[in-house]
């Protein structure tokens, strides 16, 4: 059996442990708000108009989790350690923000619009889940990996001492 360092597993699979919670649970949340509104389609005919593209962006979120949840496993594995492994997880946040995230708040306040300005549950759901990700993938995005750090040490931007 091998035995590996508490300290090294946490360093190196917690920041993708949440980032895969992050995006399953804003995945989860748009599933939920597509069935509340397929379910109420069927009650309020002027919801049905906003069932196809609420699919469209939900298949985009599903694949671009999986993508991601891909490359996070590949680059904890040991399998993407290479820039190109990096480098996809940040344009993975990235077209999730872009494609994903913005989207699903502009669908949310539309449809909220359609019914009247009225928030439900799921609605609040779904916006919750897809902001939490948004805000994590931007954090995500901007914290440096070790091997940044590590260049930055070796071409002197590391600073150590910021008074004048």
């Amino acid at each position: 059996m091998v035995k590996v360092p508490l300290k090294a597993f946490r360093k190196k699979w917690m920041p993708s442990i949440k980032t895969m919670v992050t995006s399953f649970a804003d995945v989860l949340g748009d599933w939920v708000y597509y069935g509340r509104i397929l379910a109420l389609s069927k009650e309020v005919a002027d919801l049905e108009r906003f069932m196809a593209p609420l699919f469209v962006f939900n298949i985009i979120s599903t694949l671009m989790g999986v993508l991601l949840v891909t490359s996070l496993v590949k680059k904890g594995l040991g399998k993407g350690e290479d820039s190109h492994c990096v480098k996809a997880v940040g344009w993975f946040l990235s077209l999730e923000i872009l494609l994903e995230d913005i989207p699903q708040f502009v669908m949310t306040k539309i449809i909220y619009d359609a019914r009247g300005g009225e928030w439900t549950p799921t609605a609040i759901f779904n916006v919750t889940t897809s902001a939490f990700n948004f805000v994590f993938n931007l954090l995500d995005l901007a914290t440096p990996d070790d091997d940044e750090e590590e260049n930055a040490a070796t071409e002197g931007q590391v600073y150590t001492n910021m008074e004048a």
